[in-house]
């Protein structure tokens, strides 16, 4: 995935798994929270609770990655990921909520990704997804489409696979001892939603991480092509 990334200058910006299982009363013991706790301290050395929710929420600053732990699921949500480190670190959660919640079953894992791809400017994002995706004109249906959202599922191979195409323009500033600059970065945001239902132990868990990543590859390789046209 890295090589046609760099190739068609398009970059991974968020990536999150979720494996959901049937509810676990010993989420309700602080002291097992606790262990989960110390057993990612290393990955995520800082915790808290989630006061609506009531998710144990492990973090690590350092990467932009938490994980959100509750009775029934647990996702994993890294910003600008290295997809094998990663992969490990979701699998390193995975396993110790396995063992202190006492799950024997998982009966779903999802994997999603999104990814940017920069255009020049707003306009030119909204036409590049306007003239590949959308037959229709401006004057059909107003004065102007401006943030159109493309929305599809498909499939690959046993993968549902959802698909939203949207665009995105974010404004940063950079303070400095010469001065203060302002960037806007526009972008066709490509968010691919891979995942699979059923009966699956642990051991379903890497394969399944593996497998998701090319279905989601094949399936941004596909997207890509359409929007060069």
């Amino acid at each position: 995935m890295e090589g046609f990334l760099r190739e068609k200058g398009i970059f991974l910006e968020k990536a999150l798994v979720e494996a959901r299982y049937d509810r676990s009363f010993l989420f309700d013991d602080i002291v097992t929270l606790n262990k989960i706790a110390k057993g990612l301290k290393r990955e995520f050395p800082q915790f808290q609770r989630d006061e609506n929710s009531g998710a144990l929420i492990v973090i690590n600053p350092n990467i932009q990655a938490f994980s959100a732990i509750q009775s029934d699921r647990t996702s994993i949500d890294c910003d600008n990921p290295q997809f094998g480190n990663f992969k490990n670190k979701a699998k390193t959660v995975i396993d110790q909520v396995r063992i202190h919640l006492d799950i024997e079953e998982f009966s779903r894992f999802g994997l999603r990704f999104f990814f940017g791809k920069p255009y020049a400017n707003h306009e030119s994002a909204v036409e590049a997804l306007k003239s590949n995706f959308l037959k229709i004109e401006d004057e059909s249906v107003g004065d102007k489409i401006d943030n159109p959202v493309i929305q599809f599922v498909t499939s690959h191979n046993d993968f549902t696979v959802n698909i939203t195409l949207r665009t995105e323009t974010n404004a940063s500033v950079h303070v400095s001892p010469t001065g203060t600059s302002h960037n806007q970065k526009s972008l066709l945001v490509i968010d691919i939603d891979v995942f699979k239902e059923g009966v699956f132990t642990v051991d379903n868990f890497n394969g399944f991480i593996t497998s998701a990543m090319d279905a989601a590859t094949q399936k941004l390789m596909t997207v890509e092509e359409m929007i060069e046209g």
